[in-house]
């Protein structure tokens, strides 16, 4: 009798094993479909047009965070890229973040800000606009981050002089960007 429960032990040990990577497998497609709210966006410039970018970024811009009401970073966000719309819920986003390029070098050649659905840049982008356009009288410039691959998503950018650093010459190309992605639509409604 005992060689008969070892031999079924063993048996729903082998079922057992075999059906966990069937699971991690699902599991794992799930990850990629659904984003959680808790979790952020990566952003990344590019050199390159919005059809034909490179591979490697030349700036990595920082995670988008899930931003709530009451959250000074949602205000602080939405004052430089919102346009008088209403706040979006939930809002992802990134203020302030320093990067080594001028705007100058951003629009003299093809540059894009590519958001990437993690923070991993092999994720699959959900959004993605050429810096390009004309600038403010501030030297300021905003675009727009247009929606991927039905990927639900969409933004915009704001690229200013950080003029926080403009009294060290090792640092006068910096710019602040300011980046927010919402569900499509979600700002207008």
């Amino acid at each position: 009798m005992s060689a008969s429960l070892f031999r079924l032990a063993g048996i729903v040990l082998v079922s057992l094993l075999l059906a966990m990577p069937a699971y991690a497998d699902d599991h794992d497609d799930d990850q990629h479909h659904d984003h959680d709210d808790d979790s952020g966006f990566g952003a990344y410039i590019y050199e390159g047009t919005v059809d034909d970018y490179g591979e490697r970024p030349v700036e990595d811009v920082g995670e988008l965070e899930p931003l709530r009401a009451g959250d000074d970073d949602l205000d602080d966000v939405w004052d430089v890229i919102g346009g008088g719309d209403p706040v979006p819920d939930p809002l992802y986003g990134e203020d302030d973040e320093d990067i080594d390029l001028s705007i100058e070098q951003l629009t003299a050649a093809p540059h894009v800000l590519v958001v990437h659905a993690e923070e991993d840049r092999s994720s699959p982008v959900i959004a993605i606009g050429a810096i390009d356009g004309d600038t403010e009288a501030d030297g300021s410039l905003l675009i727009d981050l247009d929606e991927v691959d039905g990927s639900g998503h969409e933004g915009r950018a704001h690229f200013a002089p950080d003029d926080d650093d403009h009294d060290d010459d090792d640092h006068d190309d910096l710019t602040d960007v300011t980046i927010g992605v919402w569900e499509v639509q979600a700002a207008g409604a």
